[in-house]
């Protein structure tokens, strides 16, 4: 009887330890959000001359090239991928079908609406619908993990405009973002999208990348914006007229003073009135740049009380 119980408990250890892991699996952190993890060696990759679509073009594994994600075409799970402009060797250049493409520097998709991506790093996503006459093809890239406990904003870097994103749970509970919905502009720097994921800090999601229309969309990667003193975004702008203007996430409702000083050692003066925001983004510009002869200026963030 002693035998059968010891046996009886390994079993329910062995059970408990398979259900933890499942669940740790589960709320795994995500990984590989800025797709510079890709391995290219075991790809086949052409660069192609033509009057319409010269570049490079390659084919290369899924699990090598987006390590870490899950490419669904048409509902299916796509085991390979496009390189730069389309697949190895696809007959008709001109004419593409659906693809998730790692986008490298001299792609030609990659210099698009006017911007050339990869802003950072070696590479970026483009999705790209099907370019044939007979109909389109849904692309989307998916990963599971745990959104931080500490989230306040999910931030994706891409082209503005049509790329939708989604989040998940096995609960059915859906959160959609799309151009003109939900996804606030940095104005200082126009490829960041942030978009308030607040309410799904802690939770275990299913995090879905597509195209919201048939253009498709390039995304150079996403990070998840968490809730310490104060996230100021890294990329200051210089805007037309010498305007310097940079972004940053606070506290709700706080005021922010921007102080400047022409020196260092510093000698701090006020720049502006105080900064105020009902979402937790505040942006700051500089106007007194332009109309002055200012060489050089250094910057400081004071919370008012």
């Amino acid at each position: 009887m002693l035998v059968e119980l010891k046996k009886l408990f390994k079993q329910l250890v062995a059970v408990f330890s398979l259900c933890e892991g499942i669940t740790q699996g589960l709320a795994a952190p995500f990984v590989n959000l800025d797709f510079e993890a890709a391995n290219t060696n075991t790809s086949q990759i052409e660069y192609r001359f033509g009057a319409f679509f010269s570049g490079i073009y390659g084919t290369g594994p899924t699990a090598d090239l987006f390590p870490g994600w899950t490419v669904l075409m048409n509902g299916s799970e796509s085991n390979s991928v496009a390189i730069g402009n389309g697949y190895y060797h696809w007959p008709t250049p001109n004419y593409k079908p659906g693809q998730a493409a790692l986008g490298v520097p001299d792609g030609q998709y990659f210099s698009i609406f006017g911007r050339v991506f990869p802003r950072e790093g070696k590479y970026s996503l483009f999705i790209d619908l099907s370019r044939d006459p007979s109909g389109f093809t849904p692309v989307y890239l998916s990963q599971q993990g745990e959104v931080p406990t500490n989230a306040l904003f999910l931030v994706v870097h891409a082209a503005a405009g049509n790329i939708g994103v989604s989040l998940s749970t096995e609960n059915f509970e859906k959160y959609e973002i799309f151009a003109g919905n939900t996804w606030a502009l940095n104005p200082g720097d126009p490829y960041a999208l942030y978009a308030d994921v607040s309410a799904w800090a802690g939770k275990a999601v299913t995090l879905r990348i597509g195209a919201s229309d048939e253009q498709g969309c390039v995304v150079d990667g996403l990070e998840f914006v968490g809730s310490g003193p104060l996230h100021i975004d890294p990329k200051l702008q210089l805007l037309n007229g010498g305007l310097f203007s940079f972004f940053w996430i606070g506290e709700v409702a706080a005021q922010y003073q921007v102080e400047a000083s022409t020196n260092m050692p510093p000698l701090w003066f006020p720049v502006a009135s105080p900064a105020t925001s009902t979402n937790r983004i505040y942006t700051f510009t500089d106007k007194t740049v332009s109309s002055q002869l200012v060489r050089q200026r250094f910057y400081r963030l004071r919370k008012l009380p």
